[in-house]
Formats: structure tokens, sequence, C-alpha cells
């Protein structure tokens, strides 16, 4: 017998310290969600800030490393 997929959520919240990814799964009830995985990766995004408070291109190079390493795990 195959398993139905579960109804997944992934959320990705990008601070200035860290960007973090919260995977949830629906609950057989279909009311809730059980977190999963929450992985943080702590890319210090407000040291690449400019004068006028927009990241660098090194930082923006870190937030895009960071998304990068997301989309593996969540394809996984």
């Amino acid at each position: 017998m195959i398993n139905e997929l579960k109804d997944r959520v992934a959320i990705v919240d990008i601070g200035s310290n860290t960007v973090r990814l919260v995977i949830y799964e629906r609950e057989e009830d279909r009311r809730e969600y059980r977190e999963l995985d929450n992985i943080k990766i702590a890319a210090r995004l407000r040291i690449y800030l400019n004068g006028q408070q927009f990241l660098n291109e090194k930082g923006i190079r870190v937030l895009i490393d960071s998304l990068q390493t997301f989309q593996a795990i969540v394809r996984h």
C-alpha cells in the first residue's frame, strides 16, 4: 500500500541576524500543523547594509546562498 503524500508547508523568515526555514505538516484532522523541521542560518545580514540600509553585494550573496541551501532541503 502506498502512503499518500501529506500536506506540507515551508516558511522562510529573513531577519537581520538569521535566516530560518520552518517546515510544517498538516495533521490527520486537517485542522492543525505539526512542526517537522526548524533550520536556522546565522547570516548576520545587518553587517552587510550600506549607508542607505540596503544589502551590499556580499550580503546579497550570503542571502542567496542561504536560500539555495533551504531550496535543497525542501527538495529533498
